[in-house]
C-alpha cells in the first residue's frame, strides 16, 4: 500500500483480509459452498440469551465496568478455566476483552518489543501474521508436518529460534486445518519455551470443536 500522510506506516504496510476478500469474490460466482467462517449454526444457548437481556432491562450495562472486566464474570472464567482446562488461575489474571482478536492483539502488544521475533506454525490464521507486523515484531513461519495432518514440527520450531526470538503464537484447533495439536507435542513447546525464556500465546477458541476422538489440551495446565 502507498504511504498516506495521516496514517502510520505501522497501519498502511497492512493489505486486505483474504478473508473478506474471499468473501467478497464468492458472493460474484453462482452456487458457491460458503465454507470460510467458523460460524456456530445451533445459536446462542437460551440462558444465555435471557440472561443478556435480563441485563438490558435491569440496566445493567448503562455504564462503565471494571476496567480487568466485571469481577463475577472473572471468577466465573477462573472456574472455567479448572474445569474444562485444568488450569488454575486467579481473577488478577483473568482480562475481558471485546472478543479473542482484542485479546490476542493484547497479548501480542505486552509480549513483544519492536524488531522481536514471534514464530508461527504454519499454515496459520492470517491475523496472526498481522498483529505481529502491527506490533513491529518479524513473524517467523515454521511449517507443520503436511503428511502428518498438520501437526508441529518441534524440532523445525527449535532450529527458528534466534536471540531475537520472543514469543511463540498458535492455534489449536487450528485455523485454518483443524488439526488439533497433540498433548505430546504441546508438552515438549512447553519446555522449549521455558528453556529459552519464551512467551507462548495461544488462541483455543475453537477448543470445543473437536471430533472424531480427538482432545483439546491447553498448554497452560
Amino acid at each position: 500500500m502507498q504511504g498516506h500522510p495521516r496514517l502510520s506506516n505501522r497501519v498502511m504496510q497492512i493489505g486486505p483480509s483474504a478473508i473478506h476478500e474471499m468473501t467478497r469474490l464468492s458472493k460474484e460466482v453462482e452456487d458457491v459452498a460458503f465454507l470460510s467462517w467458523a460460524k456456530p449454526t445451533a445459536g446462542t444457548p437460551p440462558h444465555i440469551a435471557e440472561a443478556a437481556v435480563s441485563a438490558i432491562r435491569e440496566g445493567l450495562v448503562g455504564g462503565y465496568s471494571e476496567t480487568p472486566g466485571l469481577l463475577a464474570l472473572r471468577q466465573e472464567i477462573v472456574r472455567k478455566l479448572k474445569r474444562d482446562n485444568n488450569v488454575d488461575a486467579n481473577v488478577s489474571q483473568v482480562l475481558v476483552t471485546v472478543g479473542a482478536i482484542e485479546g490476542l492483539a493484547a497479548a501480542v502488544m505486552a509480549a513483544i518489543d519492536p524488531g522481536d521475533e514471534v514464530i508461527l506454525p504454519s499454515p496459520t490464521y492470517s491475523t496472526h501474521i498481522r498483529q505481529v507486523v502491527i506490533a513491529s515484531g518479524r513473524p517467523v513461519l515454521v511449517p507443520t508436518i503436511e503428511e502428518a495432518e498438520f501437526i508441529l514440527d518441534v524440532e523445525g520450531i527449535k532450529k527458528a529460534i534466534t536471540p531475537k526470538t520472543r514469543a511463540i503464537m498458535y492455534c489449536s484447533p487450528s485455523n485454518p486445518t483443524g488439526t488439533v495439536f497433540p498433548e505430546q507435542q504441546l508438552r515438549q513447546l512447553a519446555e522449549i519455551a521455558l528453556e529459552h525464556n519464551l512467551i507462548v500465546i495461544t488462541d483455543e477458541a475453537y477448543e470445543y470443536f473437536t471430533y472424531d476422538g480427538h482432545e483439546h489440551f491447553s498448554i497452560a495446565s
